[in-house]
Parts: structure tokens; C-alpha cells; sequence
């Protein structure tokens, strides 16, 4: 096992672009969404502070969506928007850093009374990141299906099931085995809800039959795991000089030995993008419109 320092393992890490096979496109309501969500982030008051505020307008959050989802309708792509700024905000708060982010045993009764603002509507009392995320649940509900709405729940608290075993672990040291880190990964990375949004966002339900089916589940995973071995990459010089016990591919894989240069590690995750366009032409050659929409955007 390398025993090398962070400080001395980010001197020999050298991250190269990010691969993307595919054509980037933007939604034309992007500046609009933005401006909505500063303006709902001010009355939220989840900048309570310069400094928080600017970290959380700076995750560009309208832009990610806005290309996440080209052709979202307007209304549905701002709750879209809300949301991953909420998340955001809540995860830099909540789970990475901070008074929860090694206390499992507090931050588990305090994400699932989180999680009923979403369960239950009209429930506003709370902390001000449980009113927001209240505000945001009537908006789903004002905008989306009951199943559609339904599904973004239980992605949401499988979401905060993965930050608890995150947490879990960097309370008591324990760095993760690969398999354990991906089964992880898929879940604190926030994926499944940011995905389950896009139903919402093109105002369009797809049928439990298809959204259920193997493919779909496989091709969803696929792009989760490709988004949160590329968020590893991106944040790895910042976490791993600033917290103590992080968790994320770089350390996971350092832990079983493997050396601290990127050939091997990089091909994990470029490998996801690259097989996606021929899983989708062998398996799901003629979805529905409603699934052709969500291929699309996955």
C-alpha cells in the first residue's frame, strides 16, 4: 500500500480532460432559470452569509441543468434548477463538511426530518434548508405527475441513505472496498434524484414497464457512476488537501495498492460514456416518445 501523504499524492496526480463523446446543447430558458433561482435562493435564505451565498450561486446549478435538460419545458425546468442549488448548498452544509459530517448518529434523524418536507405537503417548520426543500416540494407537486413526484422521493432519500453510509464511514476511518465505493457512490453522488427530475423537467411520464426494465436501470447507472467518478476528479485536489478521512475513488483505490497515476483510474470512468451510445442502439431501439426523451438526455 502507498503510504504517501495527501500533500505528496497530489503532487504526482496529473488529472487530464474530461472525455465526452457526445454534442453539448443548452436550453434556451437558462439565463431566465437562473435569475428565478438567485432570486428564490435570496428569499430562501440559503446565502445567510457573502461567502455562503457566492458558493452556492457559484455552482452554476441553472447552467448544469439547462444542459442536463436541452428541451425541459420552462416550469419545469426551474423546480429542476431549485433543487440541485438546494442540493448543493445542503450537501456542502450537511454532509461533506461541518458539525453532521461525522456525527451519523445526528445526521441520520436530521436527513429524514429533511426528507418529510418532501413526504408531506404544507410542512414548513424547520431549519431553513427543510422550508426550502418544502417550497420545492409544492412546486413538484404543482408541476409533475403523483408517480412522477413519488419517484423523485424515494430517489431523494436513497440519496441521503448513501450520504449516511458516506458519513458513517469517515466517523469511523474506514475507507471503503472498490465494489462497496461504487455500490456508494451511486447513491451519495445524488444522481438518482437529479435524474428522476427530468420526467418533471420535459413534462413527460414515463411507464413503470420501461422506466423499470433492465436497460434502463443499467444505462441510468451507467451515467451516474460517469458523473460521479468525474465529480471525484474534479474535486479530488480540494478534498484531499483540506478533510481529513475523505472518501473518494482516488484514496479508495490507493488503499488497495494501486499507484497513484491516473492510466488506469481515468479508463474507468471514460469507458462508462464511450459504451452508453451502444448499449442504447442494441437494446432500446424504438422507445416510446416519453422514454426516447429520457434515452436522450442519459
Amino acid at each position: 500500500m502507498d503510504e504517501a501523504q495527501p500533500a505528496s499524492v497530489l503532487e504526482r496526480l496529473e488529472l487530464p480532460p474530461i472525455f465526452c463523446p457526445l454534442e453539448s446543447r443548452i436550453n434556451p430558458a437558462r439565463a431566465w432559470g437562473e435569475r428565478r433561482a438567485i432570486e428564490w435562493i435570496d428569499r430562501q435564505g440559503l446565502g445567510a452569509d457573502p461567502g455562503e451565498r457566492a458558493r452556492v450561486v457559484g455552482t452554476h446549478s441553472a447552467d448544469f441543468y439547462a444542459r442536463f435538460a436541452p428541451f425541459a419545458v420552462e416550469d419545469g425546468l426551474l423546480v429542476a434548477v431549485l433543487w440541485v442549488y438546494w442540493g448543493f448548498a445542503f450537501d456542502d452544509a450537511r454532509c461533506d463538511v461541518g458539525y453532521y459530517s461525522s456525527r451519523p448518529e445526528e445526521f441520520v434523524p436530521m436527513a429524514y426530518r429533511t426528507q418529510r418536507a418532501l413526504e408531506v405537503p404544507g410542512a414548513s417548520e424547520g431549519d431553513v434548508y427543510t422550508r426550502a426543500l418544502a417550497d420545492i416540494a409544492a412546486r413538484l407537486r404543482a408541476t409533475g405527475t403523483p408517480v412522477q413526484v413519488q419517484r423523485f422521493v424515494a430517489s431523494h432519500r436513497a440519496w441521503l441513505d448513501g450520504v449516511a453510509w458516506q458519513i458513517a464511514n469517515q466517523a469511523g476511518a474506514r475507507t471503503p472496498s472498490l465494489d462497496d465505493y461504487v455500490t456508494l457512490r451511486l447513491h451519495s453522488a445524488g444522481g438518482e434524484p437529479t435524474f428522476s427530475l427530468l420526467e418533471i423537467a420535459n413534462g413527460a411520464e414515463v411507464p413503470a414497464s420501461e422506466m423499470d426494465s433492465p436497460p434502463v436501470r443499467a444505462l441510468t447507472e451507467m451515467a451516474i457512476l460517469t458523473a460521479a467518478l468525474d465529480n471525484d476528479r474534479h474535486s479530488v485536489t480540494r478534498e484531499m488537501t483540506t478533510q481529513d478521512g475523505v472518501q473518494n475513488i482516488y484514496t479508495v483505490l490507493r488503499n488497495q495498492g494501486v499507484p497513484p497515476g491516473l492510466a488506469g483510474r481515468c479508463g474507468l470512468a471514460d469507458r462508462e460514456p464511450g459504451g452508453c451510445p451502444h448499449a442504447l442502439a442494441g437494446r432500446l431501439r424504438h422507445p416510446a416518445p416519453p422514454l426516447g426523451g429520457r434515452r436522450a438526455h442519459v
